[in-house]
């Protein structure tokens, strides 16, 4: 398989020619889907939602990079660092995601054209992925996966080209290039480490691999290695942490602990997990589109650069799945293999526009001179393409803004719609923050709290000088015991920490549905944070010391 100069695949056919997706039948679906992704992503903007507790715990990681995030890798970190010097007061970390996901889109056009797509049918489909609901809402929800997404399609390329290229010489540096990225993206998430699964899948089962192949995968996992050993050394020095974290995550230590001998318990355990798994398919669903089964063909053939995209998919939605039916899996950790999976799938369904080079054209669609017929055929598939896109901004956009529309509509019925709001969590703690607010705390008095969420939000909204933690008793220990710990000696407060004060001082305190218990305590309000189906979590503000 030979590639251009260029990096794109040399087919032998001229691309514009016989294209399914033909630029006049096409003209009102890139128009359809260019505005439609612009409106959705000018409207995240119109409508200002709080940051998730991860966000905001990244944010405060970014402004001191020495205090670490205890758990996770410092990639994200270190990337809010540098743009905080364009977005100092951290306001504008979705606009960050948004540049992040149009950058990994520009990289999916690259494959594209590597594919044999002509330019206009690449952007076509550049377009269509923009569409897909897990990138609109990754925009608002999943803003710490934009760079893992980047990093996981950059070495998508690289690897492909290492793979694809000619010449011993350049592939080498690829490889050398591509154990960096890997690396990068590990750094971002540690799920990037799944990367190798599909890689070593597609060398070994999937075509005939040179020895000068397996000696430049090898030379990229001694980058790979290399490049990851500060973050090693730093796991070590603080041991346990990050696989404890993920422990936790996953469920792992208590997914299968009895809670009883009786078989009908079993039974329970097993639906549950079953329905999980079904759960976390049914989500990656909906993130490629309800009409993403429009896509679906058995006539045109797979082309090597897709049978990758497969490779690099399939297996770890798989291993997700497996791991939803027997612990837990979240949603987005499945976002780049998910998002692969649908870039697959659109490229194969417009495989009619260079399927000769494939051999995949029968003999009654491919005429003499190379064209291919068009028509009833095209139509066709332009209109699959287009209640694919109508499918996916009408989603995208119900995401976003339905469940306020319907409260608009139905104030009645708000119990009800909030079961729908994707936000409503995030909702919920906006609420929490202007009743913070509203009690006008002085600020010489620092907040006491034992939860993380809202040490977050306080780190946020009233500054690192505001904030204490105290753990809970038999609690296990996080980044904002170490750094902004409740101490209860004066020499803990001089010595140790500048945040640390005199068990004596004057603080307010925060707890979450737990009247104190303390009569040295004295109550003065009781914050409300609005949840689902009515409900509502108390938190109850009180007063120590303060005579």
């Amino acid at each position: 398989m030979a590639i251009s100069s260029t990096g794109h695949h040399d087919t032998g056919i001229d691309p514009m020619k016989g294209s399914s997706l033909s630029m006049a039948s096409g003209l009102w679906l890139r128009w359809l889907a260019g505005l439609g992704v612009l409106a959705h992503a000018i409207a995240i903007h119109c409508q200002a939602l709080p940051y998730t507790t991860d966000e905001l715990q990244y944010v405060a990681w970014s402004q001191a990079l020495d205090w670490g995030y205890f758990s996770k890798p410092p990639g994200i970190a270190a990337a809010l660092w540098l743009w905080s010097f364009a977005d100092p007061q951290a306001i504008a970390l979705r606009f960050l995601s948004q540049i992040c996901y149009g950058l990994s889109l520009l990289i999916c056009f690259n494959m594209l054209r590597d594919d044999g797509f002509s330019p206009s049918t690449a952007f076509t489909a550049l377009l269509l992925l923009a569409s897909m609901p897990m990138i609109g809402f990754a925009q608002w929800f999943f803003t710490t996966d934009a760079l893992l997404l980047m990093c996981w399609l950059c070495a998508l390329t690289l690897a492909w080209r290492a793979l694809a290229i000619g010449n011993a010489h350049n592939a080498m540096r690829r490889w050398v290039v591509l154990g960096f990225v890997i690396a990068l993206g590990v750094l971002c998430k540690h799920s990037m480490v799944f990367f190798w699964l599909g890689l070593l899948i597609y060398m070994r089962w999937m075509q005939a691999t040179s020895a000068a192949q397996w000696r430049g995968l090898a030379l990229c996992f001694l980058v790979f290695t290399l490049s990851l050993t500060p973050h090693m050394i730093w796991l070590l020095d603080h041991p346990g942490t990050t696989l404890r974290h993920l422990a936790d995550l996953q469920g792992i230590g208590s997914a299968f602990e009895p809670e009883g001998t009786a078989d009908a318990q079993a039974a329970v355990s097993l639906i549950e997990h079953l329905l999980q798994a079904f759960e976390f398919i049914a989500v990656q669903w909906l993130g490629l589109g309800l009409a993403v089964l429009l896509l679906l063909r058995r006539q045109a053939r797979w082309s090597p650069l897709q049978r990758w995209l497969l490779a690099q998919s399939v297996p770890v939605l798989g291993l997700f799945v497996l791991q939803a039916s027997l612990s837990r899996a979240y949603a987005n950790w499945a976002l780049p293999a998910t998002f692969t999976l649908g870039l697959a799938l659109l490229a194969h369904f417009l495989n009619d526009g260079k399927a000769e080079a494939f051999g995949g054209l029968s003999d009654e669609s491919a005429r003499p001179d190379g064209h291919q017929e068009s028509g009833a055929q095209g139509e066709a598939v332009t209109t699959r393409l287009g209640l694919w896109l109508v499918s996916n901004l009408l989603l995208s956009l119900f995401i976003s803004f339905g469940a306020q529309g319907l409260k608009l509509i139905r104030p009645d019925a708000g119990i009800w719609i909030d079961r729908i709001d994707a936000f409503h969590r995030q909702r919920g703690w906006d609420e929490f923050n202007r009743a913070l607010l509203a009690l006008q705390k002085p600020a010489s008095v620092p907040w006491v709290v034992s939860d993380r969420d809202a040490a977050a939000r306080i780190l946020q909204r009233f500054g690192e000088a505001q904030l204490l933690y105290r753990p809970m008793p038999g609690a296990k220990p996080n980044h904002y015991a170490l750094r902004y710990p409740f101490g209860d000696s004066i020499t803990q407060a001089a010595t140790q920490q500048p945040n640390a004060v005199n068990s004596r001082s004057c603080t307010w305190s925060l707890m979450r549905n737990r009247a104190p218990d303390d009569p040295r305590q004295q109550l003065l309000a009781q914050v409300q944070r609005p949840r689902l189906s009515g409900r509502t979590e108390t938190w109850f503000v009180t007063a120590s010391a303060c005579d």
